[in-house]
C-alpha cells in the first residue's frame, strides 16, 4: 500500500498550513525516493475542509485535537485516506466560494474507494486541469 504524509507547518499569527505528500513505492534494495508534494491548503479553505480532515485523521488512529499550529511530527496516513485528502486539496485549492468548497469536499468524502482512486489517477496523471474541472462540475451545481 502507498503511504501518504500530512505535514503541518506553522505560519505567522499562530496560523498553520497543511501539506499532503505521497511517498513513492520503492522495491527492496532500491534507494527510497523523496516524497512528492500533492498540494497545500491554508486559510479559510483549510478551515472549511477541517471536518473531513479530522475524520480521516481519526480513521488513521490519530487524535484530531493534535491538528494545530505547533505540531512537528507528520501524520502517516493510509492510502485511501491520502487519496481522498489529496482529491479534496487539489479540487478546492482554486475555489472562491465556500459553498462550492463544501459541496466538493462532501462529495469526495462520500465517494467509494474505487471512485476516489479513479479521480485521483485522472487528476495526477495526464490532463490535470481538465480532470479537476470535470470533478468540480460533477460534485457542484455550478462551474466557477
Amino acid at each position: 500500500m502507498q503511504v501518504f504524509t500530512l505535514q503541518v507547518e506553522q505560519l505567522p499569527d499562530n496560523d498553520y498550513q497543511v501539506t499532503l505528500y505521497q511517498v513513492p513505492y520503492h522495491l527492496k534494495g532500491q534507494m527510497p525516493q523523496l516524497p512528492v508534494k500533492i498540494e497545500t491548503l491554508t486559510g479559510w479553505r483549510l478551515q472549511a475542509v477541517r471536518p473531513v480532515l479530522l475524520e480521516e485523521l481519526r480513521k488513521n488512529g490519530y487524535d484530531p485535537s493534535t491538528l494545530k499550529a505547533g505540531r512537528r511530527a507528520p501524520y502517516n496516513i493510509k492510502e485511501i485516506s491520502g487519496i481522498k485528502i489529496g482529491l479534496i486539496f487539489l479540487a478546492v485549492k482554486p475555489l472562491q466560494k465556500i459553498q462550492r468548497v463544501e459541496e466538493i469536499y462532501l462529495g469526495i468524502s462520500r465517494m467509494s474507494d474505487e471512485e476516489a482512486y479513479y479521480w485521483f489517477a485522472k487528476c495526477r496523471n495526464g490532463e490535470r486541469h481538465r480532470a479537476l474541472r470535470a470533478l468540480r462540475i460533477l460534485l457542484s451545481e455550478e462551474e466557477n
